[in-house]
């Protein structure tokens, strides 16, 4: 992790939050309620990462180098099995916030 991967990675959950709350105080309307999904698909992701990717990405590493551990393909199977999926849905839920923000360009 770096400025530039955090900056990345809590900054559209920030500047989603930093438009809500413009918009709101402007009356909210129809980008408001696209702006909502979009920061609740943007927490759920984080919930996601937070829970599941980033426990599982210590371990891996306290697993030590793949040359070091007796059964690397055991290990990377009990990685894989919960990190796939929980990454689909990260993936699901920034496509879905990102289709939220699009949306608010077609809104007035």
């Amino acid at each position: 992790m770096n400025g530039w991967f955090l900056t990345g990675f809590l900054g559209a959950l920030l500047f989603t939050g930093l438009a809500l709350a413009l918009h709101l105080a402007g009356g909210g309307g129809r980008a408001a309620v696209l702006l909502t999904a979009a920061l609740c698909a943007y927490v759920l992701a984080l919930a996601v990462t937070g829970r599941i990717n980033i426990p599982l990405n210590n371990a891996l590493e306290q697993a030590g180098p793949a040359d070091r551990v007796p059964d690397p393909a055991a290990v990377r199977q009990a990685f894989e099995s919960r990190w796939v999926p929980a990454n689909r849905w990260r993936t699901a839920l920034c496509t879905i916030a990102l289709a939220c923000l699009a949306g608010t360009l077609a809104v007035r």
